[in-house]
């Protein structure tokens, strides 16, 4: 009787190793030079607490969830960010390991995951959460809350 369980755990995980292809090409990065907030859908990542240091901006491409993998593909540090700031219409995941918190194989590794919905749109000092400089992996989920205030 224990199958049930088992295969939806597997459906899951093949279900997060097809989606580990989908990375950079649904949004682009730039500095945060010139900007007072995130725009629509944006993420907002800083290198120090409170805003501070390199701040890399995130724009996904539309209405698309992005798959980033890796954020060094990105050019963003590895286990680098320190604070974020998001727009409210974006659900966010981090991970605490690339590849979602998964290893080549697939295999689910134990990791931290930081849940952020349209409720949750900053955090100055991340290691509040006990996620300080431990960044890898994220997906974006654009459009999630369109009518947020």
């Amino acid at each position: 009787m224990k199958t049930a369980p088992r295969l939806a755990t597997a459906v899951l995980l093949l279900t997060l190793f097809l989606l580990s292809g989908r990375a950079a090409e649904a949004g682009t990065v730039t500095s945060c030079a010139g900007i007072s907030a995130p725009g629509t859908n944006e993420v907002l990542l800083f290198t120090d607490w409170g805003y501070g240091g390199t701040c890399y901006r995130l724009i996904p491409s539309g209405s698309e969830t992005w798959y980033i993998s890796s954020v060094s593909s990105l050019g963003i540090p590895n286990d680098w960010i320190s604070s974020f700031w998001k727009d409210c219409h974006n659900h966010t995941t981090m991970f605490q390991h690339g590849n979602f918190n998964r290893d080549s194989r697939g295999m689910v590794l134990q990791g931290m995951v930081l849940q952020m919905d349209w409720q949750w749109l900053y955090s100055p000092v991340l290691a509040e959460h006990g996620f300080n400089d431990k960044l890898s992996s994220m997906i974006i989920y654009a459009n999630k809350y369109p009518g947020c205030p």
